[in-house]
Order: C-alpha cells, then structure tokens, then sequence
C-alpha cells in the first residue's frame, strides 16, 4: 500500500463474513481517508487499524488515475462530509471519485445480477443470527423488511442493467 492508492476491506454483516466491500483513501502516513458508518455515516480519517477491523486490507488498481497527491487532497476536501448514500454516495463511490474523478461503485452497479444469485442456505444463516439477537418476530419482521428492501433496489435498478448492457 502507498499514500493515493484507493484500499478496501471486507466487511461481515451479522456474522457473516466477506458480505461487502468497503473503501476508502490510504494516506501514506498509516492512516486512511473513508466514509465511517458509527452513528451518522462521515467521511472522516482513522488509523489503518481502525479501517481494518482485523481484516485484510487490500488494493483496488485503477487504469486511469490522478497523482497520489491529488488523490489524497480530493479526499481531504470532504472531511467532515455527511452525505452517505448506499446507492449513490457510498464508500466506494467516494473513494473511487477521489481517486479516478468518476463516483462509481462495482457493487452497487453488479447489485441486481447479484441478487438473483441469494443462496437459500445463507440466507437461513442469516434469518438464525438475527434470532438469536432479537424475538424470533422481531427476527422475521426484520428479515422481511431486509428482502423488501433488496426487491425494491433490485426493480429499480434493473431497468438501468439492462440497458447498460444493451448500450454495451
């Protein structure tokens, strides 16, 4: 890792490991630039540590990108920001803005494919760690909410699926 490059980790939801992808900006100085998520969602800068959590940190390669100078200055003029939005403003869209100038986000665009692909099991695993931490009702009416939400995401952001791939 060096100061510019645009780093991420992965994150468990409920236990369950390697769920998602997050991102943010290394500074070269052990430390890293991202979008925290502990109360308000705030781009703040923490320890490479603190990014970590005890996990791996990995590099995104970007083809096309500023000088790591600029990337880190990009990520620094919005410290402080609270404008998180998972499908238009997250973490990766903010690190891959600093780093390319495009806000982009290969998780949110390959969404909808991937929802398709929800393994029965998993989600079983899922539905039993909620149980465990709340009234089985209270579990269900969580999870129904949760798959609610993927359903609504997934009809909205299909028709821009498919015509970005017939576009390609």
């Amino acid at each position: 890792m060096a100061r510019g490059d645009q780093v991420y980790v992965m994150r468990e939801v409920l236990g369950i490991p390697g769920v998602y992808e997050h991102h943010g900006i290394d500074c070269g100085d052990g430390t890293i630039i991202h979008y925290r998520k502990v109360g308000e969602a705030q781009v703040t800068r923490t320890t490479r540590s603190a990014f970590a959590q005890r996990q791996r940190i990995y590099v995104k390669p970007q083809p096309v990108a500023f000088i790591p100078d600029v990337v880190v200055a990009r990520a620094e003029s919005r410290l402080g920001e609270r404008r998180y939005d998972l499908f238009g403003n997250n973490c990766e869209h903010f690190a891959t803005w600093c780093k390319t100038g495009q806000s982009e986000s290969v998780q949110v665009a390959g969404f909808g494919r991937r929802v398709d692909q929800l393994n029965p099991l998993q989600a079983k695993q899922l539905m039993d760690r909620m149980a465990q931490e709340k009234a089985p009702a209270d579990a269900i009416a969580l999870f129904n909410q949760a798959m609610g939400n993927v359903a609504i995401a997934h009809q909205r952001l299909q028709p821009q699926i498919d015509q970005a791939q017939q576009e390609m």
